[in-house]
């Protein structure tokens, strides 16, 4: 008896069929006692379709009662980029904020009129941020109500930044060294990212890679598990590919192209996937 409760418990479809069967013949049993119409007898015969909910109800149960090995699959790329973002500030300091922001004006109209005449068009440089920033200091002040601290006006710092995205990473050191010139001593070369411009081209071969990965840690659990591996059930991908842009800092050589060696981008996918685990026979 307690062998038919686990093969039933483990066979629910089976289960539900011979349930149904005994019910019909309850209800076939009781109809001499109880007889009916022959349109209620048919109704009587159909069975009840299953709500959605008893549905899905039913399915986790399967997927509860089912023994799965779930793992991460993981690929990663190596890729050269193929842009080249630089960060690029004018910073004027004036006392007055008009001459600040005419000096930090002035500086960048130039910056941009020289981008310009190397081939790098409108498209391609971005305005980041514009600030005007007052330049305080903590002074001590006497008067007839006493000693007391307050902060003073020196001047005003104006900022203007753009970001400047070159699709031919071989020119990195060329637009740095001429925006030094350009700029002088009111430039600021922030960092230099160098990125994939279409990073979806690499997207099936993660995925391949992916699906590799997880199919080779399943085997490996079953192995030391001491089972047999059985089909894929799910998969979901659970990071879309991504990938890890590199920063480099602006060395500037007088005299000389400034140095920019990019290394290769990483692009990297992540998935989570189930797989059966067979009765050995």
């Amino acid at each position: 008896m307690i062998n038919i409760l686990k093969y039933l418990r483990s066979n629910w479809e089976i289960s539900i069929f011979m349930i149904s069967i005994l019910l019909l013949g309850f209800i076939s049993a009781c109809s001499d006692d109880n007889p009916m119409s022959e349109n209620q007898r048919t109704t009587a015969n159909l069975p009840n379709p299953l709500s959605s909910s008893e549905l899905g109800a039913m399915s986790n149960l399967a997927l509860q009662e089912s023994n799965h090995i779930i793992v991460r699959g993981n690929a990663v790329l190596e890729v050269e980029p193929d842009v080249a973002t630089i960060n690029l500030s004018i910073e004027s300091r004036e006392p007055t904020v008009v001459v600040a922001r005419e000096n930090a004006a002035s500086a960048m109209l130039t910056l941009l009129k020289k981008l310009s005449e190397t081939g790098i068009g409108e498209n391609s440089i971005h305005t980041n941020s514009f600030s005007i920033t007052p330049i305080t200091q903590w002074v001590t002040v006497k008067d007839e109500t006493g000693e007391y601290g307050e902060q003073r006006i020196l001047g005003y710092t104006v900022v203007n930044s753009v970001s400047v995205d070159l699709h031919d990473i071989d020119r990195v050191g060329e637009i740095i060294d001429l925006a030094a010139i350009t700029g002088g001593d009111l430039i600021r070369i922030g960092s230099i990212g160098f990125n994939v411009k279409d990073p979806e081209r690499y997207s099936n071969q993660l995925r391949m890679l992916a699906v590799e990965n997880a199919l080779k840690k399943a085997k490996s659990y079953a192995t030391a598990a001491q089972v047999e591996l059985g089909n894929l059930t799910s998969l979901e991908e659970i990071y879309s590919p991504s990938m890890n842009t590199m920063e480099s800092p602006a060395r500037m050589m007088a005299g000389f192209n400034t140095p920019i060696n990019p290394d290769e981008m990483k692009l990297s996918l992540d998935i989570v996937a189930a797989y059966e685990i067979n009765q050995k026979k």
